[in-house]
């Protein structure tokens, strides 16, 4: 079954494009993640692939900066950008220069953002994905090149003016368009969290809009997972999210490069392969998975997202476990791995940058193909499902048989197996399976 308390949210930019178009599809194309994703991200010059992602029940998401203008663009007006005290434009690091960060109260940038919505409403777009719509970490930490003036105090704009203007910004335009559906990206780790504990808490109070997004709660975007104590913070800020904004029936959405698998990156990262960071997309999504249940006290309305994963095997199963409610809080079992209990199911971390072992015995868990484990052994940065004695693994797989041409029959344990029939058996069994050696065409 699907837990129906996870939302999964992935940009269309990371798979291909033509799938969406009538290509061929491949294992991590726009088709199959279609599959198991519930919201998708796309650039307004790839309304071509809406009616795949609507055919497929998604919800569709056109990105929009609200946050930053870019100096390229045809609409770009020096007016709409903050000045620093020596009267220069204030630009987002990096991105070479282009970014200028716009006034969040300056009525025309907001028209001008109202301008690109409706133009994405007629190209068939239903929903928004706000990038930087509620930015808590700025102006003078992480991100502006300099920190800017506030134009109605004529001081340095603080950091808890600029959460407030970003609100209000962003609720002024879900009250242009209320029938959009708009996710608005801002939030980070929980470090950045005790950093800007008050901007976190300001922007779940007050901002309008149906879901908030993290760009880094398990790791950064360039695919570098969190220490221990970075990961035990953003455990507990994802709890304080679901205590504050989840109980209003918000979504909540998180997105990391899944340990850096598959990332292409221009810097060298040699040191990051070495000390157990670079992990991979199977293990590092049973990792966000297992870290999330770590921190979920309730069945419904847990929001959560895997990058670059969606389509592992591994992943999929995960998805699949019904975890029912939890029956403790997650505290360190011992030797640096986590855990909590579930009623049906028992998640197991391993933040650590090296792998750990530690004994389950007397636990009474079984792994997936319903083995008693007495001890289990996790690598670095990865995460573990084991299930309890009360909520076994599911007992029976399945098999379907399609021949060409139709109508010849296979044999299964001696049994006929028609076209498209579908086939139970026990877990672990052994399976005779005969197909014909001559199949006339």
């Amino acid at each position: 079954m699907s837990l129906t308390f996870f939302k999964r949210f992935e940009n269309f930019e990371n798979y291909l494009y033509s799938s969406w178009t009538g290509g061929t599809s491949d294992q991590t194309d726009g088709v199959n993640i279609a599959k198991e994703v519930d919201q998708y991200c796309l650039w307004y010059y790839t309304e071509e692939a809406l009616p795949g992602v609507h055919a497929a029940g998604k919800q569709d998401l056109c990105y929009l900066n609200i946050r930053d203008c870019d100096d390229r663009y045809s609409y770009y007006n020096p007016a709409f950008c903050l000045r620093n005290s020596s009267g220069v434009i204030v630009a987002t690091k990096g991105y070479e220069g282009h970014l200028k960060v716009a006034d969040p109260l300056n009525q025309l940038w907001r028209d001008t953002l109202a301008s690109e919505i409706s133009r994405f409403q007629s190209l068939g777009f239903t929903g928004l994905f706000l990038d930087n719509g509620v930015e808590v970490d700025v102006p003078d930490t992480y991100t502006f090149d300099s920190t800017p003036i506030n134009p109605r105090t004529g001081q340095l704009y603080t950091d808890s003016d600029f959460v407030r203007d970003c609100v209000d910004m962003t609720n002024w335009l879900k009250a242009q368009f209320p029938n959009m559906y708009m996710v608005a990206n801002g939030f980070w780790s929980g470090t950045r969290y005790n950093q800007t504990v008050s901007g976190h808490q300001y922007v779940m109070d007050n901002v309008q809009i149906e879901a908030i997004f993290s760009e880094g709660m398990w790791g950064n975007i360039y695919g570098q997972l969190w220490n221990v104590s970075d990961w035990v913070r953003s455990v507990n800020f994802l709890r304080e999210i679901q205590n504050r904004w989840v109980s209003k029936g918000r979504e909540f959405v998180t997105y990391t490069n899944c340990g850096g698998a598959g990332h292409v990156y221009s810097t060298p990262t040699a040191s990051v392969q070495t000390n157990g960071e670079m992990i991979g997309w199977e293990r590092a999504a049973s990792f966000h998975f297992c870290s999330d249940l770590m921190a979920v006290n309730q069945v419904e309305g847990n929001i959560f997202s895997l990058h670059m994963a969606m389509s592992r095997p591994y992943v999929q199963d995960l998805f699949k476990v019904d975890v029912g409610v939890p029956l403790e809080d997650y505290h360190l079992l011992g030797n640096g791995i986590y855990t909590r209990k579930w009623s049906k199911i028992q998640p197991f971390v391993n933040p650590q940058q090296d792998t750990r072992s530690v004994s389950v015995a007397g636990m009474t868990l079984y792994d997936a193909i319903g083995n008693l484990v007495d001890s289990i052994t996790i690598p670095a940065k990865t995460g573990l499902l084991l299930y309890q004695a009360e909520s076994p693994p599911p007992d029976n797989v399945y098999l379907t048989y399609q021949s060409v041409p139709q109508g010849v029959p296979a044999e299964a344990n001696g049994t006929p197996l028609l076209d498209g029939e579908m086939l139970e058996m026990p877990r672990g069994a052994v399976l005779k399976l005969k197909v014909p050696l001559r199949i006339d065409i």
